[in-house]
């Protein structure tokens, strides 16, 4: 049959024409009854598209059986390691359980350096008052760090002084270093359990580690007999003796056992189906002449052997081989927990990875607490709109069936042909066009198409929408297929619903070779921003007036001023547009420089933090101090207009003219609110010559010097 369809049909020319991974043997079957090759070609292309949706309801049966076996993990990444290893349920398994137990270990580790800071924080709360934290913070010229530093120390002191004078102290130290060295060895259990069980046996840590570490095996064998489901808790158990009770080393020989098991059940069931064969094809005896047959006693039957069956319980010999294994476990522990324990004997009262959350919490506390009067504002990033990507994934394939419609790349199947380049402008067999230019999201674009050399016929050929930056051809937005093989023609599109700059790639026959590309066309609303300073009465604000030219309502429209360094997350400040009088906004100007204003259309995910229009103005200006005194009071006039008080950590100190370090103020004091503003000093009781110095943005050096006033000998 196999030589009389090779002399019928070209197999490697069906083949070629099939396309994907379609195999020989496959279209011999197919091609049995066949009488035309189209014949034999419809009806492979009719089963491709059937093995498609198959293969799809394969993948995801795998992906949900790995689902139920690793709940904790996204499917995302489920499905990336079964990528990787060719849909492979049994070789994904060991990648996602060490992920599945990186993940478990991070989280457990966390949760128990969150549990330990909040437990220091609140006895450094408890062994200090705001007024101290404020006193020192003035000491230290508001400098967070250093203060931070004096009082994490100073409650170091404190606690290990507490600890030597009491005697519950040292046990306290003594449980600490227990749950430090059970921590040490038993990484998989939580801080809780461990405290839990040192508690049951009286701080017996031994007694507390033998139980633990029935805790963990246990667990072990009950998360391998999930993964393993046919296999016997002995086999189990065996497989984690032989790996010395390492996790990934029991999956490694237990995924070998299974592997063999399931080849020696095929061996036989192989052999069973050939035996099954030969006797069909002996040939059948023919009948004879039939004679009276003579009286024969038969003969007793011996008994059929039964196979005894297979024993799933385990035997005394195995419980016991079991028990003595854990035994020499639970001997060994003893040694190991010896070890961390003499190792953990000079455990430091704050360890390094909680001290450094207990400092990240105080660097909050002490720079946005009112009773520390820091006024150092963060960053306004409240009420703008949270940003949510759009784009698709890499590595998408180009379309496979006519029936799409504005297809997502996800569903698509890998290409028969190479990835190429986009084609460049001047070398084109076709031509396309994109009308309008310019769109607001989910409005109608079309794009016309038109074929230029008579001797190119589309067929299968398909246009996908790109970003405009987009040079790779595999990671187009959506597509349509031309859908003829005329020379020219019109699609219909959906502008997208992300704002931003958009073209059209005209493809060829399924592939990613690229033919055509149309001109840039934009896609969200038209408006026109211009920005104007104005002063008046000592007061300067900018004035921003929008005109909208075409688009969408846009109900939720804003307009943000940014510094020009600031990603646009970081706005200074927003108003919205639902607010402007005559379609005008008004900013209070914080200090001189460059200010950029940017309008966005939306404050959702749709078009966030993508501005449709910008202007930028330019703010001059000088800063001032002015130094007066009288016998009891020194005064400092300030107009500060390089920095912002709000923001950029500014503050005044008064100095003697010859000092050149800025800690060796002699008074200082930190602006808040506006800008403009007058402080008071207690005039300094020492003879000399004083000057206020201006300082901003953390810089050790002064922004501005004011004039000089002299304090004579009989203050």
């Amino acid at each position: 049959i196999t030589f009389t369809i090779m002399s019928k049909f070209d197999i490697n020319d069906i083949k070629q024409k099939v396309g994907g991974d379609v195999t020989a043997s496959f279209i011999q079957d197919v091609a049995i009854d066949c009488n035309s090759e189209q014949e034999l070609l419809n009806r492979l292309n009719a089963f491709r598209g059937d093995g498609d949706e198959e293969i799809k309801r394969q993948q995801q049966r795998k992906v949900d059986e790995l689902k139920e076996t690793f709940p904790g993990l996204k499917v995302e990444i489920i499905t990336n390691v079964l990528l990787k290893n060719n849909w492979d349920v049994d070789a994904s398994v060991l990648p996602l359980l060490e992920i599945h137990q990186e993940e478990s270990r991070k989280e457990i580790r966390r949760q128990n350096l969150l549990n330990a800071a909040k437990q220091r924080l609140e006895q450094i709360y408890a062994a200090f008052s705001e007024q101290e934290f404020q006193r020192k913070l003035e000491e230290n010229d508001g400098d967070v760090e250093t203060t931070i530093t004096y009082f994490m120390a100073l409650f170091e002191k404190k606690e290990l002084e507490r600890r030597e004078k009491e005697s519950s102290a040292k046990k306290q130290i003594e449980m600490d270093q227990k749950i430090a060295t059970l921590e040490k060895r038993f990484k998989d259990l939580k801080r809780e359990e461990i405290v839990d069980h040192l508690k049951r046996n009286n701080g017996d840590l031994l007694l507390a580690g033998n139980d633990l570490l029935k805790i963990s095996e246990e667990r072990k064998i009950a998360t391998l007999s999930r993964l393993f489901k046919t296999m016997t808790p002995f086999e189990i158990q065996n497989a984690l003796d032989a790996a010395n009770w390492e996790f990934v080393g029991a999956v490694n020989i237990l995924t070998a056992n299974r592997l063999q098991r399931r080849e020696q059940e095929k061996k036989e069931a192989d052999e069973k189906k050939k035996s099954e064969q030969q006797i069909k094809q002996q040939p059948q005896p023919q009948p004879q002449k039939e004679y009276p047959a003579p009286v024969v006693i038969p003969a007793p039957t011996p008994a059929k052997e039964v196979a005894p069956p297979v024993v799933r319980e385990q035997t005394p010999a195995q419980q016991q081989k079991l028990v003595a294994s854990f035994m020499n476990r639970s001997t060994a522990l003893i040694g190991e927990l010896e070890k961390i324990m003499h190792d953990t004997e000079q455990h430091p009262v704050i360890e390094k990875e909680t001290a450094q959350l207990i400092r990240d919490e105080l660097e909050i506390k002490l720079r946005t607490d009112p009773a520390t009067n820091m006024e150092n504002a963060p960053v306004k990033v409240t009420e703008g709109p949270s940003v949510k990507s759009d784009t698709p994934s890499s590595n998408h394939p180009p379309p496979l069936k006519q029936n799409a419609h504005h297809t997502s790349a996800s569903s698509l199947v890998a290409p028969t042909t190479p990835v190429t380049p986009f084609a460049p402008s001047g070398d084109q067999t076709v031509t396309i066009n994109v009308r309008p230019s310019v769109v607001d999201v989910s409005n109608p674009v079309v794009v016309d198409w038109t074929v230029k050399t008579e001797d190119y016929t589309p067929q299968n050929d398909w246009i996908a929408l790109y970003h405009a930056h987009e040079d790779d051809p595999q990671k187009y937005l959506y597509y349509e297929w031309t859908g003829s093989s005329d020379k020219k023609g019109t699609v219909k599109f959906s502008a997208p619903a992300q704002y931003g700059q958009y073209r059209f790639c005209y493809l060829k026959n399924k592939t990613y070779r690229t033919l055509a590309q149309s001109q840039v066309f934009t896609v969200g609303p038209q408006y026109d921003l211009s920005a104007q300073l104005v002063e008046e009465e000592g007061s300067r604000t900018i004035n921003v007036t929008f005109n909208k030219r075409s688009g969408n309502q846009h109900p939720n429209a804003w307009v943000g001023m940014y510094k020009p360094s600031s990603p646009l997350t970081q706005f200074h400040a927003y108003e919205w547009l639902a607010k402007a009088v005559n379609n005008t906004i008004s900013f209070p100007v914080p200090k001189v420089g460059d200010w950029i204003f940017r309008l966005f259309p939306e404050r959702t995910f749709i078009g966030s933090y993508v501005p449709v229009a910008e202007c930028t103005v330019s703010v001059k200006g000088t800063d001032t101090l002015k130094l007066t005194w009288d016998k009891a009071q020194t005064f400092v006039e300030y107009d500060i207009q390089t920095a912002d008080p709000a923001s950029d950590q500014v503050w005044i100190g008064l100095y003697f003219e010859t000092s050149e370090a800025y800690r060796e103020y002699r008074r200082f004091k930190r602006v808040t609110g506006s800008g403009k503003g007058k402080i008071t000093f207690k005039t300094p009781i020492h003879q000399g010559t004083y000057n206020a110095r201006l300082f901003a943005h953390g810089d050790t050096t002064p922004v501005k010097r004011s004039n000089s006033i002299t304090v004579p000998d009989s203050l």
